[in-house]
């Protein structure tokens, strides 16, 4: 399961109304109601269970978690904020969940695979001449270097394009926060990019 990591296809939400839909048509019976939200939003979900667990079978399994409880509890649905927002929460808390349980059992956690995030432009000119396929590896090495809530509140920010408030609220913390934890999220990977791309300059 891989996530595109073009901003048109990252961007988009289904509005009140198309949810209300679906949810009538899954009142109704209607079994295969939800699958234009798990077509839509299904590689959104794998990220944040992947940025947590680290691990690609997790949060696959997670994935396929979330949206069986949406289905359950798409009806709880008011409309109160963007519906991304409550599936990313319920995502959220879906996977740390799992990691908990498997903190209990260190055998399933396994090694950290390559990760994919699209950061805006950097001050290097090593990095602004590099092509994208190599800046997707480089972002990849610099995001294993930060611990979890930093590569989380990079990916909802940058990647979901999700807005402070809703961050709060995805990850149950205080609006303040967030900005603060964002900062310095952002001033890390910096740090850790321009190393990365320092280090690959001094030995070409």
């Amino acid at each position: 399961m891989e996530a595109s990591l073009s901003k048109r296809s990252m961007t988009g939400e289904f509005n009140h109304e198309k949810i209300k839909t679906i949810q009538m048509a899954i009142h109704n019976g209607d079994a295969r109601a939800l699958s234009p939200l798990i077509l839509h939003y299904q590689n959104y979900v794998f990220q944040i269970a992947f940025r947590i667990l680290k691990n690609r079978e997790e949060a696959e399994e997670i994935t396929q978690d979330v949206f069986v409880k949406v289905h359950k509890v798409l009806d709880t649905f008011k409309g109160e904020s963007k519906f991304s927002t409550w599936l990313y929460r319920i995502s959220h808390n879906l996977a740390l969940n799992r990691l908990a349980k498997m903190a209990r059992d260190p055998v399933r956690i396994q090694s950290w695979s390559e990760k994919q995030l699209q950061m805006p432009g950097s001050e290097n000119d090593s990095w602004e001449i590099m092509e994208w396929k190599d800046r997707k590896k480089f972002i990849g090495f610099a995001l294993e270097k930060l611990n979890t809530e930093d590569q989380l509140i990079l990916t909802l920010f940058y990647l979901h394009e999700q807005q402070l408030g809703e961050i709060a609220v995805i990850m149950g913390i205080p609006p303040n926060n967030v900005k603060v934890k964002l900062h310095r999220a952002r001033k890390k990977i910096e740090t850790v990019l321009n190393q990365i791309l320092n280090e690959e300059v001094n030995n070409l």
